[in-house]
């Protein structure tokens, strides 16, 4: 079985924390899965610090502090860097949100994927079997817009929804991305990076899958640390760095997998 690692960004999430590392730690635990989390503490001002190294006290959990906050784009770059450090190549690493929102129950359907073969795995609710409550409706419709303009701009066959946290991927992947791109593999400093990992991972053909999720919006304590207007500014800049990137990286040799390729 692989080794489970879990990032979770966490950003004032003194509420939603405990229940996410609860959550989470029984769905893994019951299935016998080996895991650690690795809980990223972006500069929080409330007691997030404080929560995560209680339950380091009980649940594998190691903890990286951003002081100041740095955003989501550090939050993932450095998260999912220390777990591919950690990880052998065919381990399972995880994204999810901090605040409770995304329903950890299918985790072990996206880590089924990976011990299948699957090089990368998003939940999605775009798809049959996706469910969305307490979405405010604006919000749903910028959603379902910037995951329509993504899946025709970027074509991954098997992805529908580029944007939202919970993910699955295999390790090598992760390893293979940050050896190709280096300083350049997240530079989005937004949530604007959570799609950038994936669009940047396409030059591998790396084989990725969907899973339906609840997107349980209404559970969110506080309101959405995601600003609409600076997000879509970033969309568009990222595009813009995405031209460059290609071209500065076009010719250069992709590291080699430490797998054989189902």
């Amino acid at each position: 079985m692989p080794k489970i690692f879990i990032v979770v960004p966490a950003y004032n999430e003194e509420e939603g924390l405990p229940r996410v590392l609860e959550e989470i730690h029984g769905v893994l635990s019951a299935k016998g899965y080996e895991y650690l989390f690795i809980v990223v503490n972006d500069g929080s001002r409330d007691r997030t610090r404080e929560v995560a190294e209680e339950y380091a006290e009980k649940f594998p959990v190691e903890i990286i502090n951003h002081d100041p906050n740095l955003g989501v784009g550090a939050v993932f770059r450095n998260g999912l860097t220390r777990a591919s450090e950690l990880a052998r190549p065919d381990d399972a690493l995880l994204t999810t949100e901090g605040d409770n929102t995304c329903d950890p129950a299918i985790f072990t359907k996206m880590i089924a994927h990976i011990e299948d073969g699957c090089d990368a795995v998003a939940a999605t609710r775009y798809e049959k079997g996706g469910r969305i409550d307490g979405f405010p409706p604006m919000r749903r419709l910028y959603s379902w817009t910037i995951n329509t303009m993504l899946r025709v701009m970027y074509p991954i066959r098997g992805i529908s929804d580029y944007s939202i946290f919970m993910r699955a991927y295999r390790a090598d992947l992760i390893r293979r991305s940050i050896a190709y791109y280096g300083k350049d593999w997240i530079e989005s400093p937004g949530f604007v990076s959570n799609a950038e990992i994936l669009i940047k991972s396409r030059v591998f053909k790396p084989r990725c899958a969907s899973v339906p999720m609840y997107y349980r919006y209404q559970v969110k304590s506080g309101g959405s640390k995601l600003k609409v207007g600076k997000t879509i500014a970033g969309y568009f800049q990222f595009f813009r760095r995405l031209s460059r990137t290609r071209r500065k990286y076009a010719g250069t040799p992709l590291p080699e997998a430490a797998r054989t390729a189902p």
